[in-house]
């Protein structure tokens, strides 16, 4: 009879002993995984001068920041001259077409150690006298976009203001 209550204990005990381990892997498990591939960034650009003057080239250093991590993410650049003339081209004199997207793997000199923050350089060279707008669009591999204007006063115009003062 002891042995038979013994047994009753044990078994008892190793039944409550399941039901807690079954209630703590369970509890554990979450359907919600977030598995993401797409993530927001954004694009900004050190400080730049305000004027430029006809055949004079400006370096645009770029920053793209993720705000998350996927091995797979993929950005590439292309620009619009909006007003003025001019060209933009990379480190190694390399032009970029207006229009035309360029992997920013494919830069020269592209740092990116940080890949949730990449660095970059262009250069922008007036061709004209007028003030200058350019825009460029940075567009990632599922499609998302961000645009960032750049825009320079011609010198010759601060020249005609200034005389008309």
């Amino acid at each position: 009879m002891f042995l038979q209550i013994l047994m009753m204990k044990v078994l008892i005990s190793c039944g409550v002993a399941v039901v807690f381990a079954a209630l703590f892997c369970l509890g554990g498990c979450n359907d919600g995984i977030d598995v993401r591939q797409e993530y927001d960034f954004s694009v900004s650009t050190w400080h730049l001068p305000t004027e430029i003057g006809p055949d004079e080239e400006v370096e645009i250093r770029f920053t793209l920041r993720s705000s998350g991590l996927f091995a797979g993410s993929f950005y590439r650049i292309a620009y619009v001259q909006i007003e003025g003339e001019g060209e933009v081209y990379d480190t190694e004199g390399t032009r970029l077409r207006p229009q035309e997207f360029r992997g920013i793997t494919s830069l020269p000199e592209l740092d990116a150690r940080d890949p949730q923050k990449q660095l970059f350089t262009l250069y922008y060279k007036s061709l004209g006298e007028d003030a200058d707008r350019i825009q460029f669009i940075v567009q990632d591999n599922f499609g998302q976009e961000r645009t960032l204007e750049v825009s320079f006063s011609s010198e010759e115009d601060d020249t005609q203001a200034a005389r008309t003062d």
